[in-house]
């Protein structure tokens, strides 16, 4: 393999591994059940690309509580 086409694939084996590092970090920090997380966490890993594009569009996300927010400010 040549030098270019090596280092384009260190490259994209990079880009999906940080993508995926964030997918899992989200997946952790989210309120779901245990199981759901886990159920996540094993699709992001054993299919990096895949299970990432499907949590992309369907999977827990990290919401940031607002405590300003009229839900949370029950008097």
């Amino acid at each position: 393999m040549s030098d270019a086409a090596s280092q384009f694939s260190i490259i994209v084996i990079a880009i999906i591994a940080i993508v995926d590092s964030w997918a899992i970090t989200s997946v952790l920090r989210s309120d779901s059940a245990l199981g759901e997380k886990t159920a996540w966490l094993i699709g992001i890993v054993l299919f990096p690309v895949v299970g990432w594009i499907v949590w992309s569009n369907a999977g827990p996300r990290y919401t940031k509580k607002n405590l300003a927010s009229p839900k949370h400010n029950k008097v």
